[in-house]
């Protein structure tokens, strides 16, 4: 027979060696293991084997016997559920779970380095009138817009999420200033400058934003977006489409 690194990714050998040596070596039947392999043709799938030990008239182990299963539409699925679990359906961006984790570690790092990071909290102004005008459906596509300029308009290592209706939160590791955080949030005020396609029409949007540093505003990540969102619905009571630092 073919040998499992004929058409495994090598960075699935030593978790396959493991497993068959451990059948080995104990003669304990192995369930279920799951991995990826590379058909001749080129296309990825998952397989999961069950195998057991085979042993001579004199006890002494000479091969595998097993049953393999394609497990790749399973794996999809999983991989789909998991893939919800962290993202908005709507606009594919992070959700407030996944939001929280990257969060969570943004701020171990600042504090293990004494660094600073900054949070900005976004809401887009009179989005309501936007749904009564247009329908719920351009409310949606309005919001697909925005989180695709978002997406364009930040680092590589920020973190752009949708908490709510028509709010998001960008966290900015390693920035050394508030200065630092309120010039990002002129390049997403300025990337909105042109209207976004929706239909056959195009709309302007406008952002209300607050934003806090930490260590400066706040210790922690819930305070801190206490303190962006303070400054955020501050500057949506004086029209919107500023900053509130």
């Amino acid at each position: 027979g073919m040998n499992f690194r004929e058409f495994s990714p090598p960075e699935n050998w030593p978790k396959i060696y493991q497993a068959f040596y451990k059948v080995f070596e104990t003669g304990e039947p192995l369930k279920c293991l799951a991995w990826e392999v590379v058909r001749i043709d080129g296309i990825h799938q998952f397989i999961e084997v069950s195998a057991s030990l085979i042993r001579d008239d004199a006890g002494q182990p000479v091969g595998f016997r097993g049953i393999v299963r394609d497990v790749t539409e399973r794996k999809q699925r999983e991989d789909q559920i998991q893939w919800m679990a962290y993202h908005d359906i709507l606009t594919s961006l992070p959700n407030r779970a996944l939001f929280y984790d990257r969060a969570a570690m943004i701020l171990a790092q600042a504090k293990r380095k004494q660094g600073r990071f900054g949070l900005m909290m976004l809401d887009l102004d009179r989005f309501k009138q936007v749904n009564d005008t247009y329908g719920h459906d351009a409310g949606d596509q309005l919001l697909i817009g925005v989180a695709r300029r978002l997406g364009e308009a930040v680092r590589e290592q920020d973190t752009v999420a949708r908490i709510g209706g028509d709010e998001f939160v960008i966290i900015l590791p390693e920035v050394a200033s508030l200065a630092d955080v309120k010039m990002i949030g002129q390049r997403f005020i300025h990337g909105f400058q042109k209207p976004i396609p929706i239909g056959e029409q195009a709309l302007k949007v406008s952002f209300s934003i607050g934003a806090a540093l930490y260590p400066d505003d706040a210790g922690d990540i819930e305070a801190l977006m206490r303190c962006a969102d303070e400054g955020m619905y501050l500057v949506k009571g004086q029209g919107g489409g500023l900053h509130g630092l």
